[in-house]
């Protein structure tokens, strides 16, 4: 993704502004909803280069690594690659890790001061299932922050998304606005990424 570098700093998820909370947005709101997203997603992604290191010590990053994996499809689970991917958060943040069972999104990424936080929902799905996935994460992420899906190199899921937006209107649509996904085969390889509430808006 790439980000207007002049837009400024990014807003806290817990603190958007009122024009994003608006029950039906104008057209000016959506280009700000568009360009919040994509500062937090910009910053999430550590420039889009890839954030180069995980803030965790090596033990706590091995640990939370496995406790991602046990987390996931017996079936399919989430690979060593991509769970690490999903412990790159915004730089200067710590990623906490909500373990098997855990409520809410599987990792939220919180600063020093414990401001700031961002939430990231993994799953790893064949494809079938591909928008209850969609629809059960953005809960888990409240709504407000990333779906980090992993699927088998063989789907295609550009069509899948699109099946997502055709089968909502866009009053339904509103409440995904500050929500994307970012799909990734098992070695780790980003096939996909889309804002959810942004028809079309895919990258």
């Amino acid at each position: 993704m790439t980000a207007d570098a002049t837009v400024g700093a990014s807003p806290t998820p817990s603190d958007p502004s009122a024009a994003l909370n608006s029950a039906a947005p104008s057209s000016s709101d959506w280009l700000e909803i568009f360009k919040r997203n994509i500062r937090i997603a910009h910053d999430a992604c550590g420039g889009c280069g890839g954030q180069q290191q995980v803030n965790l010590p090596p033990a706590e990053r091995a640990a939370a690594i496995e406790e991602m994996i046990k987390d996931s499809k017996p079936d399919f689970q989430l690979t060593k690659t991509n769970a690490d991917l999903a412990l790159r958060g915004p730089e200067g943040t710590v990623p906490k890790v909500a373990g098997p069972g855990g409520a809410g999104a599987d990792v939220t990424f919180v600063h020093p001061d414990g401001t700031g936080t961002f939430r990231r929902e993994v799953k790893c799905t064949d494809g079938p299932n591909f928008q209850k996935v969609l629809t059960r994460a953005a809960k888990q992420v409240k709504y407000d922050g990333e779906i980090f899906v992993q699927v088998p190199a063989s789907v295609r899921v550009d069509g899948m998304i699109k099946g997502f937006w055709g089968a909502r209107t866009d009053e339904q649509l509103l409440k995904f606005r500050h929500v994307w996904v970012v799909v990734h085969d098992p070695s780790g390889k980003r096939v996909a990424a889309a804002m959810l509430g942004l028809r079309g808006m895919v990258f």
